[in-house]
């Protein structure tokens, strides 16, 4: 089985040979996600968003040091609420495909991590909060016992993760009845 402390060991060491793998450019071409040249392009605020949580969900103010201060904590916040979220499940699936598929990962199979001659996943859910805009409000709602306009939209969030590796292999999210 793999180590997910191994894994995040390898990212922080060298986070530029694993996010130099993700094709995120392409991905936000093909799913037609326009941007302009700036400092905080869609590459560069994945890398940094996913220095941040590597980082034990370092502060904004703490990633823009790891940026090299080249922008400010609130020009992040705002380069990952431009970032649609399609492009990082994309991503995300794609990496965990890329993982799955590797002759290594696979190699590491073997009888035992097998249950019955099958892959094992688990399930996780939580509920989270969002921002009170008209856009999230719409696509999510509100809890059924909040007054309209007195709450935030809350969604229900659905992960599955891969026994063997302990990748997140796929996570839905959904309103909140």
């Amino acid at each position: 089985m793999v180590s997910i402390s191994s894994a995040v060991d390898q990212i922080k060491n060298d986070p530029s040979q694993v996010l130099a793998a993700l094709p995120i450019r392409r991905v936000c071409e093909d799913l037609g996600v326009r941007f302009r040249q700036r400092a905080l392009d869609p590459a560069t605020t994945v890398s940094l968003f996913v220095a941040q949580i590597i980082h034990g969900n370092l502060s904004c103010a703490g990633v823009r040091h790891l940026g090299g201060g080249k922008f400010t904590a609130q020009s992040y916040c705002d380069a990952r609420k431009r970032l649609p979220l399609k492009v990082l499940e994309k991503l995300s699936r794609g990496l965990y495909e890329s993982v799955r598929r590797s002759r290594e990962l696979d190699a590491k199979f073997s009888a035992n991590d097998l249950f019955l001659t099958h892959r094992v996943f688990v399930l996780d859910g939580s509920t989270f909060s969002m921002p009170d805009t008209a856009e999230l409000q719409k696509e999510f709602g509100q809890p059924g016992k909040q007054k309209k306009g007195c709450g935030f939209p809350v969604a229900h969030l659905l992960a599955m993760f891969d026994v063997n590796t302990g990748m997140l292999s796929e996570v839905v999210a959904d309103a909140h009845p």
